[in-house]
């Protein structure tokens, strides 16, 4: 669907709630098309679900063309495209997305949460907030950008909440 205007998306109302305006996990390819904006670009990966792009959202596709993923790892340069105006909430200011700066704006608005840290396979320290209301996650990285592998490296034992940045925000099929 071609709009004239870009579709409004609120992050907070989305981390809070799930809602991406009327998308929901679970709709078709078809019913999106019909009803949403045009994606900015698409792509097929190997296995041949489509990923369609908003500027720096990723909407991801199952083998029954229903959308199985709300995803973004771009939270540097987060934007939606020319068919969609987010209002960014914390988004707007990225350097400050600290597990620590992110609790406190959670905490803020009242919105429940649960906050995991792991060890990945390949021994990276990562760290999860998964909303309860809404199952968005977001995921934290020590990692900044990929120039920053060797302080990375002088800093894996360390689990201070201000040294992990947020990484990717996503919303999955339950």
């Amino acid at each position: 669907m071609i709009v004239t205007e870009p579709i409004d998306i609120d992050l907070l109302t989305f981390i809070k709630t799930g809602k991406f305006d009327y998308i929901k996990i679970g709709q078709t390819k078809e019913w999106i098309i019909n009803n949403f904006p045009d994606p900015d670009d698409t792509y097929a990966d190997n296995y041949n679900s489509p990923i369609w792009f908003y500027g720096d959202i990723e909407f991801h596709f199952n083998d029954e063309e229903k959308l199985s993923l709300i995803y973004s790892d771009r939270i540097y340069t987060l934007s939606g495209g020319q068919s969609l105006r987010l209002y960014k909430w914390i988004f707007d200011k990225p350097k400050e997305l600290t597990i620590q700066n992110v609790t406190k704006s959670l905490a803020k608005e009242r919105i429940g949460y649960k906050l995991k840290y792991e060890t990945l396979s390949n021994g990276f320290t990562s760290a999860a907030i998964e909303i309860l209301e809404s199952k968005v996650k977001m995921r934290f990285s020590l990692l900044e950008s990929e120039e920053d592998y060797s302080e990375y490296l002088d800093r894996l034992a360390n689990t201070d909440s201000n040294l992990f940045q947020l990484h990717s925000v996503s919303l999955i099929t339950k």
